[in-house]
């Protein structure tokens, strides 16, 4: 456990934050960053034997206007403010004293920790939101709000198209924790894109939807995901099994992915040719990967049937039977056909009479 010194801006945005709740008039919230400052610096001092000096409202005032005046209590994270008014012995200071040497102090002590914990909670919070919120926009950057059909609609859309199913873009968000070996997302936003017969799911019928949504038109026929992996080591007698690494690009078909393998080819040549460091970007091979995007996940705990890249994140289309009670919907833009293009018949030229056939109609 170590003590950090809070700086103006971090008690500023405290006393912004607890003015912006009302928990404190903006006077009380300056007297109560001041006295933060002052049990901060004694704590410290006490554990590194410094001599550093407490804040005074007056240095704290500007830092905290500035954050009202902006509304910004968001852009940065403050304290943890009673964790650093505490030495490794476990002594909190309050003001230059410490809490303990005066019964007047528990009370004290009480409501400032209560105070600091509703600031650090709300904006934890607020943080939070503004994340959710900002991952919840990525699903409608291609394709904005759209018009919402209820299950009584879309039964009536089936039954006019003979469908039995509905095909669903899914925007999910990663919400995994390795640390805590927990593995989950959540769905941000659903659409219908299409419609499907049968009974099972058709991986056709997914791709023939996703290809006229335009956020998943990446999933449409005969596109797949493909790597690049490049060889990082030579291959000798006594290094027979080299290392490789996929390079984080990825692509759609063979032929984007062999692209990018001849334009880094390239450079390498040219780098070789100016005379400059060589640093190779293909140095010992490489070779092209393809990874599907059609997933058969039909086991315990797994995740079905969907294209996609990932079952966590980004977008996914999958087909189900159940009707949702309401859900965005997405009709692709009608084909224009091609008008027939009618055949003119070109005129037979008629020929002209000669005397003799003058003379004949005439008798």
């Amino acid at each position: 456990m170590s003590v950090k010194l809070l700086s103006a801006d971090e008690l500023g945005l405290f006393a912004a934050i607890a003015t912006h709740r009302k928990l404190l008039s903006f006077r009380d919230a300056l007297a109560t960053a001041e006295l933060i400052s002052l049990s901060n610096c004694a704590a410290f001092n006490e554990q590194y034997n410094e001599l550093e000096r407490a804040l005074s409202m007056d240095e704290i005032e500007p830092e905290a206007l500035s954050r009202l005046a902006r509304q910004n209590f968001t852009s940065d994270h403050f304290g943890p403010i009673v964790y650093n008014c505490l030495t490794n012995d476990g002594v909190f200071y309050l003001g230059e004293l410490e809490a303990d040497s005066y019964a007047e102090g528990a009370l004290q002590v009480a409501s400032i920790k209560e105070l600091c914990d509703a600031v650090e909670n709300w904006q934890s919070a607020e943080m939070r939101r503004i994340a959710r919120q900002a991952e919840d926009d990525e699903s409608f950057a291609e394709v904005g709000p759209l018009p919402k059909l209820s299950a009584a609609e879309l039964q009536a859309k089936m039954d006019e198209l003979g469908a039995t199913r509905i095909i669903t873009a899914q925007f999910r968000i990663d919400q995994s924790d390795s640390q805590s070996d927990y593995f989950g997302c959540r769905t941000s936003r659903e659409v219908v894109i299409g419609f499907g017969t049968g009974k099972r799911d058709s991986f056709k019928q997914l791709r023939t939807a996703a290809a006229a949504f335009p956020p998943t038109a990446e999933f449409g026929p005969g596109l797949d995901v493909w790597h690049v992996r490049l060889q990082r080591e030579e291959q000798t007698e006594r290094n027979p099994y080299p290392a490789w690494k996929r390079i984080d690009e990825r692509f759609t078909t063979e032929e984007q992915a062999a692209e990018w393998v001849r334009s880094a080819l390239e450079r390498d040549n040219q780098k070789r040719q100016a005379s400059e460091a060589f640093c190779p970007e293909i140095p010992f091979g490489y070779e092209l990967e393809c990874e599907s995007i059609e997933h058969r996940e039909n086991y315990s705990m797994g995740g079905g049937n969907y294209l996609g890249f990932s079952r966590y994140s980004g977008w996914m289309v999958r087909s189900t039977q159940y009707l949702p009670e309401s859900i965005e919907y997405f009709e692709a833009p009608a084909k224009a056909k091609a008008k027939p293009q009618r055949k003119t018949q070109t005129p037979t030229e008629i020929p002209k009479p000669t005397l003799g056939d003058l003379y004949s109609a005439n008798v």
